[in-house]
């Protein structure tokens, strides 16, 4: 078990009394003691010693973690810090451990005010939970029923020292200003305005709860994966569910894609494009998450970490090689039997981007058909058809890995050929590592996820 202890009053009381309360954790050397230095006064690497001295005179293990770097520009400096300083407890944490931190029900009171004034839903406003995952541990909240001024009065009688951060003073901090102008302020008018305020972040939680509950038995007949793997949502059965809880299983179903707390503006757009015509053009995005309408699914995806590489020529490919392009992998297997293994000889291969007015006599059809109608057939979205690569031999479309095999290339019965593997990427990566290592093109790549239909 560790103790996050800054060396404030809070978190001195905390050091003082989890190895009293924890006897068989200290003895057996399994609790410790993890500082965080964030390095915005000189005095911190005076206080990061006397929490090690302190540490080590009880019998503790311990270690000083640094903040490094500088918000980027427009970030608030207040949560930058909060997400470094969890980003370094997590990384020190062992699977299953769990981490003390000494956040009290004034803190609790001030986050959700702050939560209200950021004008958060039930999940924000429920502020700090008591117990929550902490990377592959366990984040334990155990002063959060009590106020600043109980811990105060335990850490006085215990005659303890620590540190008064003087940055806590400087109100041009949100969190600071409400602390040092808008709580005296409350509790004179309402002595127990913290207690209450936190009362009621408990109200939100079960109400959070409440609605993820809901969200859980609800969200999966409605959730799928197209035919390169992204994400998506019946849009019929969505719209069937009353509009607030429409708006509750958007957002669950967003979160369960991995994307980003979209804003207010972004789910009225959302709203508005759910009851669009089917085919009406649509496309909302935040961040690097793009949320589409095709048909009667919305697709959920990702912009790349990295652009896609400039269109250039189609280049030579020879299987068995994997290849890696900007939208998936292609790669290529030898196989005995099937009715997809495309014939072996001395032509090269090419490999070329889609471009428009293709068309390929697939295996079963008696004609040739246009690869446009053959995408729409098989319900690839319009956005995502570019991303396909086309395989051409002698100037003939032989195959599109992952829907299509012209019939005139396929291997004569009893004879080997080559099955195509092609491995679309969702979100910038690929949705699986199946392939052999792949042999990264260089300006190489004729492909990029926008395009026509």
């Amino acid at each position: 078990m560790a103790l996050a202890v800054s060396g404030g009053m809070d978190s001195s009381l905390l050091l003082h009394l989890a190895p009293l309360a924890l006897p068989t954790l200290r003895s057996e050397g399994a609790l410790r003691v993890l500082h965080v230095n964030h390095g915005l006064a000189a005095e911190r690497d005076l206080w990061s010693r006397s929490v090690e001295l302190r540490a080590r005179q009880l019998g503790l293990g311990f270690r000083a973690l640094a903040v490094s770097g500088s918000p980027p520009s427009g970030e608030s400096v207040e949560a930058w810090l909060r997400v470094e300083r969890y980003r370094l407890l997590a990384a020190e944490l062992d699977r299953g451990e769990a981490l003390l931190v000494a956040q009290h029900l004034d803190d609790q009171a001030e986050t959700f005010l702050l939560q209200a004034l950021r004008a958060a839903g039930p999940a924000g406003l429920a502020a700090m939970p008591v117990h929550a995952s902490l990377a592959t541990g366990l984040l334990l909240r155990p002063w959060l029923g009590f106020s600043r001024a109980e811990l105060a009065a335990v850490a006085n009688a215990e005659q303890l020292a620590w540190h008064d951060d003087p940055s806590n003073a400087d109100t041009r901090f949100d969190r600071n200003h409400l602390r040092q102008l808008v709580m005296p302020i409350l509790r004179e008018r309402w002595p127990a305005a913290a207690r209450t305020l936190a009362r009621t972040a408990r109200w939100q939680a079960e109400a959070s709860e409440a609605l993820a509950a809901a969200a859980t038995c609800l969200l999966p007949p409605l959730t799928g994966r197209d035919s390169v793997g992204l994400p998506t949502l019946h849009i019929p059965g969505l719209l069937a569910h009353a509009p607030s809880l429409q708006r509750v299983l958007l957002r669950a179903w967003l979160a369960e894609c991995g994307a980003c707390t979209p804003g207010i503006r972004h789910i009225e757009v959302l709203e508005t494009l759910l009851a669009s015509a089917e085919r009406a053009p649509g496309c909302v995005g935040w961040g690097k998450v793009r949320v589409r309408r095709y048909r009667d699914q919305l697709y959920c995806e990702f912009l790349p970490p990295t652009p896609s590489l400039p269109a250039a020529a189609a280049f030579c490919w020879q299987p068995p090689d994997a290849v890696e392009l900007s939208c998936g992998r292609l790669w290529a297997s030898l196989a005995e039997e099937g009715p997809e293994r495309l014939r072996m000889d001395d032509a090269p291969w090419l490999v070329a981007a889609r471009r428009g007015g293709e068309r390929i006599r697939p295996i079963g059809e008696r004609h040739t058909r246009s690869l446009k109608g053959l995408l729409q057939r098989a319900g690839v979205p319009p956005w995502r058809r570019s991303a396909l690569p086309l395989i051409y031999r002698a100037g003939v479309l032989i195959a599109v890995p992952g829907l299509c095999v012209a019939a005139a290339a396929v291997a004569p019965a009893g004879e080997p050929g080559w099955v195509l593997h092609w491995e679309p990427s969702v979100g910038g990566a690929p949705t699986s590592a199946k392939a052999p290592a792949p042999a990264r093109l260089q300006q190489r790549d004729a492909f990029s996820t926008d395009g026509a239909g």
